[in-house]
């Protein structure tokens, strides 16, 4: 059995004229690079279909979702933008402000330009609140019935009842950890992309 190091570039010598050197490492796959006499032969369709898989590793599945942030801290944003990106979300725009995210949602009912399937909102916003884009929306018959989740640091009993008896979907309070908050935002993306499926 061979055993080779995980730092890229390092060779390692096999015999006195085979040399293999780590050229990339996946999270499945570690890709070397073989230089070897011209006698060793290697099939080109071996090392397409190689490239091929590793492509396609790196590509998510695409989901077909359509997605509203509304998110004014630039730093939230980003993250919540990543991680729909990472799990392979078809369309994600952020709005930074409630009156922003009015505006979108206007001109894709009257344009079909854009149309959430979902809308991530904070509670917590310049403006324009995130409870009062909350109620616009549930007064307008095009987006009665649009999920929104609720996104926000706050966890007051009071604020979960009021979204939930204006229409909010879920109530997801913001954790600290990055990874915590990346795999809640995943999570949502996934329930919400399934139920649209069974509904």
């Amino acid at each position: 059995m061979l055993v080779l190091t995980r730092c890229l570039n390092d060779a390692i010598r096999i015999g006195n004229d085979i040399r293999v050197k780590v050229l990339g490492i996946g999270t499945r796959r570690v890709m070397l690079g073989i230089d070897a006499p011209q006698e060793l032969r290697v099939s080109r369709e071996d090392v397409n279909q190689t490239e091929k898989e590793r492509t396609e590793e790196r590509t998510p599945p695409r989901v077909q979702l359509s997605v509203l942030v509304v998110e004014d801290t630039p730093v939230h944003a980003k993250l919540i933008e990543k991680a729909l990106e990472k799990f392979g979300v078809a369309q994600v725009v952020v709005a930074p402000t409630g009156e922003e995210a009015i505006r979108i949602l206007a001109r894709g009912r009257d344009t079909n330009d854009f149309k959430p399937d979902l809308v991530l909102l904070d509670l917590h916003l310049p403006g324009l609140s995130g409870f009062e884009v909350l109620q616009l929306m549930r007064s307008v018959a095009a987006f009665k019935n649009t999920p929104v989740v609720i996104l926000t640091s706050s966890d007051v009993e009071s604020d979960v009842s009021r979204c939930i008896e204006a229409g909010a979907n879920a109530f997801i309070s913001k954790s600290e950890s990055y990874d915590e908050f990346r795999a809640a935002v995943r999570r949502i993306a996934d329930f919400w992309r399934f139920a649209r499926k069974v509904g």
